[in-house]
């Protein structure tokens, strides 16, 4: 596996990312988005961590990189009134990493990540999964899910505070087709006891729907 630095063009500012590739040629790319900048969250967090390694591993190269105002990335926060942009454009810079081998392309976000992501889904071309990691339920609902019109994989503890069990358990009842839901007993919104389990199977779902859409 190899980990490359990495610069994101985004309209007038550059954002700072790192790629994990994996050996062999990748059967597609995942950005990887991290949890709310103004509560220590970067791309150095263990569940983004957890999640490239994971990927990588899987045979799928994910990119994951720091929102605008975070690290070394230009720009300043906003609050995720254009974050989504960031991704936008990771997503493109994932493509040209791989040599356009492949228009496969998915989506990853913890937290206020997962929340982006969901904004940004629309504008991606080739998107075909999201994966949501402890999304904070107040900024989605069932209608922004079901927009999406890609598998989504839904991961969250028990205990989150944040993405409560219930509310989850009623988006994957009313979208059974497109919703898969991984709720892990023991674990809250943090995931203090590690994410490799469950990132696990986050490589193995977008291998799932990844595999197959890419080009020679």
């Amino acid at each position: 596996m190899e980990v490359r630095n990495v610069q994101i063009p985004c309209r007038d500012i550059a954002l700072e990312g790192m790629a994990h590739f994996p050996d062999g040629q990748a059967s597609g790319a995942v950005v990887v988005c991290h949890p709310h900048p103004l509560y220590g969250g970067d791309m150095g967090n263990h569940v983004v961590i957890s999640t490239c390694q994971a990927l990588a591993g899987a045979g799928i190269m994910a990119l994951r990189f720091n929102f605008r105002g975070t690290g070394r990335s230009g720009g300043t926060h906003t609050g995720g009134a254009r974050e989504w942009e960031d991704i936008v454009a990771a997503a493109e810079k994932a493509k040209e990493l791989l040599g356009k081998e492949t228009t496969a392309v998915g989506l990853a976000g913890y937290s206020f990540g997962a929340a982006v992501a969901v904004m940004a889904a629309p504008h991606v071309p080739g998107l075909k999964a999201v994966a949501l990691i402890s999304p904070p339920t107040r900024a989605l609902n069932k209608e922004t899910i079901a927009a999406l019109r890609v598998p989504v994989l839904i991961i969250s503890g028990e205990q989150d505070i944040f993405a409560p069990p219930d509310e989850l358990r009623q988006w994957e009842r009313q979208m059974p087709e497109q919703v898969e839901l991984v709720l892990m007993p023991g674990t809250d919104h943090f995931w203090g006891m590690g994410f490799d389990v469950p990132a696990a199977r986050l490589a193995a779902f977008m291998r799932r729907h990844l595999e197959g859409h890419a080009r020679p």
